[in-house]
């Protein structure tokens, strides 16, 4: 008896060793995208004289006002040029991208998204920067989504972001706030008004087409 129950338990271990071993596949996103690469770079940019710089992305968002939280309150002026350091002065542009692999049943027409930028000492979130990009994403395919723009991620990070990296001194990620499908059909991170910029944007570009 003591032999049969002894080699109940090296079974038992055997699949319990089995089970903690497996790998366990992440759900698929509602939307079907998968965040593949998430990017930023840096590029001098020299304005005309006598010219503002203009920033081409809206900076929907932003949380720039120190008084809004205690966390605010930890954050210390950013290491990162102004992007309206004056005219005639060197200034920089912002080229972010998003690498992702549409793993819907659905071809995809076009993405709203959000660049995130978050503290790394308490993790929450600095900024947000939004880009709108119409692109053909059949299911299975993989493509790059790209915006540019005059602003950083953040023009503020807290002093123990910078102490932890001073190059990177927040983390970055993405959030995708809605994708239209070939279908007509669209997913919406929090709501249809989510989707009001991208399908705009989408219709008067069918409609430019339409005029040709």
């Amino acid at each position: 008896m003591t032999v049969v129950r002894a080699f109940l338990f090296v079974v038992c271990l055997c699949i319990g060793g089995l089970a903690l071993g497996q790998t366990v596949v992440p759900p698929r996103p509602p939307h079907g995208l998968v965040v593949i690469k998430l990017s930023l770079s840096r590029y001098v940019h020299q304005p005309r004289p006598g010219l503002p710089n203009q920033d081409d992305a809206a900076p929907i968002g932003r949380r720039d006002d120190v008084s809004q939280d205690a966390v605010d309150k930890m954050r210390g002026p950013s290491a990162a040029p102004s992007p309206s350091a004056g005219l005639g002065k060197t200034t920089y542009d912002y080229f972010y991208s998003l690498k992702i692999r549409n793993e819907g049943d659905k071809t995809v027409r076009g993405v709203l998204w959000e660049y995130v930028a978050s503290d790394l000492d308490s993790g929450a979130e600095l900024n947000r920067r939004r880009f709108t990009n119409l692109e053909e994403i059949a299911a299975g395919k993989t493509a790059t989504l790209s915006g540019t723009s005059s602003l950083p991620p953040t023009s503020i990070v807290t002093s123990g972001g910078l102490g932890k990296n001073g190059e990177s001194p927040y983390k970055s990620s993405a959030d995708i706030k809605c994708v239209l499908y070939d279908d007509g059909t669209e997913w919406a991170a929090g709501g249809a008004k989510d989707c009001d910029e991208l399908r705009k944007a989408h219709d008067d570009a069918r409609g430019r087409k339409t005029k040709r």
